[in-house]
């Protein structure tokens, strides 16, 4: 649920080493994995003090107690604990107990205003981009994707509503949902797992009504939480495809922004264009009419019309009236 710094830089090679295995056949990466680090340090303190408090309630030893504090003390570290398992619903349950009681009011501004600069950042450059949030991350995650789509305008001034190019998928999710209002209501750009299996998140469900665990999942010998980001999700084969996959889904429903200044053209008809053949369209800056996109090109059109002699030939006699169109206008209405 909390993970020190070390661990963050572990996890962001991981989802690296993810991308390359899975995704780059299809989507080359763009600029890398890129991520923000939740300081958890205060909050740490506060679910272990509550967590002790809890704890103190159930019927145990002192030196049964002492166990539990080590345990949960060692859990919110990141560090991998074995405990018995007359012991761990206990654990378990006075950890998302206290969980529930102090995340509210954990001061999350700098986290937040940290990870919705750095997502800005990536999304100037235009590329299709997924937001990976783990555990308490959804909640970040969460908030920061909503508020893009409320307040991100791409360069040039295109309106990312009318473009969508970022997605979610949200891992051993805490919250009611992924994405906000926003994947509420564009849900082909959000996705998420939780393992039936993940009890700190079956844990903490119980308690505050988080969304359903979703996937199937056996028995990890190196994480009998099955809540770990790398070891139950990111490396168990079933549910790295299954986000691999949606992942996939996500970045193939994206809409390119304009493209139409990729190349240049001599053509007496547009002065440039550009494609994007994964996502069937060509973009083409008509001298006299400014912007306009033409969609469902198979790649084989577009490949045709960028090596053509006379590419404004190519195109009256092969896309103007064939396929469907539409005027490229920036949310300035220019």
């Amino acid at each position: 649920m909390f993970t020190p710094y070390a661990g963050y830089l572990d996890n962001k090679r991981e989802l690296a080493k993810f991308q390359d295995r899975f995704l780059s056949s299809e989507f080359p990466s763009a600029g890398g994995v890129r991520g923000s680090y939740n300081n958890d340090e205060v909050a740490i303190l506060q679910v272990l003090e509550v967590a002790k408090q809890k704890l103190k309630d159930k019927p145990a030893t002192g030196e049964v107690l002492s166990e539990y504090f080590d345990v949960l003390s060692q859990f919110l570290s990141g560090n991998i604990v074995v405990i018995g398992a007359e012991y761990h619903e206990i654990v378990l349950q006075s950890l998302a107990e206290a969980l529930v009681q102090v995340l509210p009011d954990i001061n999350q501004e700098q986290d937040y205003a940290s990870a919705y600069t750095g997502l800005s950042h990536v999304m100037a450059e235009c590329s299709r981009t997924i937001l990976v949030s783990h555990s308490q991350g959804n909640f970040y995650g969460n908030a920061v994707v909503e508020d893009i789509y409320n307040k991100f305008t791409f360069p040039g001034g295109w309106d990312i509503n009318k473009f969508p190019m970022l997605g979610q998928v949200g891992i051993a999710n805490p919250s009611s949902s992924v994405g906000g209002e926003f994947g509420n209501r564009y849900n082909s750009f959000t996705a998420h797992i939780t393992n039936d299996n993940d009890l700190l998140m079956g844990a903490v469900r119980n308690i505050i009504g988080s969304i359903d665990s979703n996937f199937e999942a056996e028995f990890n010998n190196n994480d009998w939480s099955g809540h770990g980001l790398v070891d139950s999700y990111l490396q168990s084969p079933q549910q790295a495809s299954f986000i691999a996959n949606e992942i996939l889904r996500i970045a193939k429903a994206m809409v390119p922004v304009p493209v139409y200044n990729q190349s240049y053209s001599s053509s007496s008809v547009f002065s440039s264009y550009g494609s994007s053949p994964k996502s069937e369209i060509l973009d083409v800056n008509f001298i006299y009419g400014g912007g306009y996109r033409y969609e469902g090109l198979p790649q084989s059109v577009i490949e045709e019309f960028e090596l053509a002699t006379s590419q404004g030939q190519y195109f009256n006699v092969n896309i103007k009236g064939v396929y469907q169109y539409e005027k490229l206008v920036t949310s300035g209405g220019i």
